[in-house]
């Protein structure tokens, strides 16, 4: 999840965007509810577009890693 202004695009409203792993499908406009397990990383301006994808790899990398341990418990 992503809550700020999205500064690699410029100044924006303060938005909420979340990534559902392994979910395909819409939920426009349908009520969810987030359980917050950790902060991955501060959200940062990055040189460009492709360099924020690249990160967002890594960041759904790790998530994997985490929920992996998690599910070992």
């Amino acid at each position: 999840m992503n809550f700020g202004t999205r500064p690699t695009f410029g100044p924006g409203p303060l938005v909420c965007e979340v990534h559902l792993l392994e979910f395909s499908g819409a939920l426009n406009g349908q009520p969810i509810a987030l359980e917050l397990l950790t902060r991955l990383r501060r959200e940062r301006c990055f040189e460009s577009p492709g360099a924020l994808v690249r990160q967002v790899r890594r960041d759904l990398a790790r998530t994997r890693q985490l929920f992996a341990r998690q599910s070992h418990r």
